[in-house]
């Protein structure tokens, strides 16, 4: 099928979404891999694993198409955070069956992410909220799959490792709606840097992804 939606969100930031329901052969012949994807694509042997894989790199394909800029396929850094070759735009992407999604920034580094409300986030909270989040954010299953989701998007946009999600990510209280926005603060060493972020009800699935 054709991509499900393509968004400019303001006047640097784009994003868009694909609902899979190609086979692999389809998403393969339609997406350009760089030589450094093919051998991580290699190293994938789920099919839908792949399948979301590719489909998220299919999305990023289209959004260049949309814009009519070329597109060279991706590679990772030290900390596994995707960049592209041959721009210095500023890339995330996400996946979560049967959606794949991306987005693209012309400034700044940006995230985008998609989940959908799983039980066992209702054991995980304390591990990924502190103590004064979980007394404003209800411990119920889309709530708490919303804030996972924000904080993942501020961990893309971070891009790097050894963050802790409970105590370096931090959200501000937010009231559940189709769609909204979060303020989420980036706070590890000498790091401080407060995002919008905005989110949005996809059927069971949370995407959020940040506004700058």
């Amino acid at each position: 099928m054709p991509i499900k939606k393509i968004e400019d969100i303001e006047e640097l930031v784009i994003w868009g979404l694909w609902e899979i329901n190609e086979d692999i052969d389809f998403l393969l012949s339609n997406t350009i891999l760089s030589k450094a994807e093919s051998v991580e694509l290699d190293k994938i042997h789920h099919d839908k694993r792949m399948k979301e894989w590719l489909g998220a790199r299919l999305v990023l394909k289209q959004l260049h198409e949309h814009l009519k800029l070329p597109y060279s396929g991706t590679i990772k850094d030290e900390n596994k955070k995707p960049f592209l070759i041959k721009s210095s735009n500023h890339i995330s992407l996400a996946h979560c069956y049967p959606y794949a999604a991306a987005m693209i920034h012309f400034k700044h580094p940006c995230g985008i992410d998609i989940e959908s409300p799983k039980p066992v986030l209702l054991n995980l909270a304390g591990k990924f909220l502190s103590e004064e989040e979980l007394s404003y954010i209800p411990q119920e299953l889309k709530s708490l799959c919303t804030a996972w989701t924000a904080k993942e998007v501020l961990y893309k946009v971070f891009g790097k490792r050894n963050i802790s999600f409970k105590n370096n990510l931090k959200l501000n209280p937010f009231t559940l709606n189709s769609t909204g926005q979060i303020e989420g603060t980036i706070h590890r060493d000498d790091f401080m840097k407060t995002y919008k972020l905005k989110y949005h009800q996809l059927g069971n699935h949370i995407i959020c992804m940040s506004l700058k």
